[in-house]
């Protein structure tokens, strides 16, 4: 007895992907998959940029709660120029503008608190009697000469100091806290400013 075996493949009717298909195929998944990295590289970047911010927040932050809580609870105030070791106040009839505030918190003169400009390392440093100096800021201080300002009730700038004057706070600063993140063309880097006005509440 014969048999015949025919050969005819474990799938008759099937045909394998040509040449063509096979390349549209690879080309749609490196599409998709350059997409997927790129979302996934642009929103690391906006992490890295977003914590920068919230560092820059949290820098002014606490800077305008130590100034709060030293100016409201202040005897007596002087605008001037200072540094860890000295400190000069603004003269009569003068705009009472500078880069050091000194703060009495009572009556007695040798117990003071002055925050000053230091051009070392461009920060602003809070120092207490004469003490270590503490850093304020982590970042570069722009606005080297008007810090603090002494104002009216309106606004205006005075010209010598009065018991019922308010302290205006300008700081501009632009270092990053980390400065591994490089932000904008060129790295440069982003800009912030803290502005307020605090008035004593105890009478001066």
């Amino acid at each position: 007895m014969r048999c015949s075996v025919t050969s005819r493949g474990m799938f008759p009717g099937r045909r394998a992907f040509t040449l063509l298909e096979i390349m549209v195929v690879m080309t749609t998944s490196l599409l998709l998959i350059g997409a997927v990295l790129g979302s996934h590289i642009y929103g690391l970047r906006m992490s890295a940029r977003i914590q920068v911010k919230l560092s820059a927040s949290d820098d002014a932050r606490e800077t305008l709660s130590k100034l709060l809580q030293d100016i409201r609870s202040a005897r007596s105030l002087r605008i001037g120029s200072g540094s860890w070791s000295s400190f000069t106040d603004v003269a009569a009839n003068t705009n009472q503008v500078g880069n050091a505030l000194q703060i009495y918190p009572t009556v007695d003169t040798n117990s003071w608190i002055r925050y000053y400009y230091d051009p070392s390392d461009n920060t602003l440093k809070r120092s207490v009697n004469g003490g270590s100096a503490t850093l304020v800021t982590a970042n570069s201080v722009t606005n080297d000469y008007i810090i603090f300002t002494e104002q009216d009730f309106a606004g205006r700038t005075l010209t010598n100091r009065t018991p019922i004057g308010v302290i205006e706070v300008n700081l501009s600063f632009t270092k990053l806290k980390d400065p591994q993140v490089q932000i904008g063309p060129g790295n440069y880097f982003d800009f912030y400013q803290i502005q307020t006005r605090i008035t004593p509440r105890v009478k001066l």
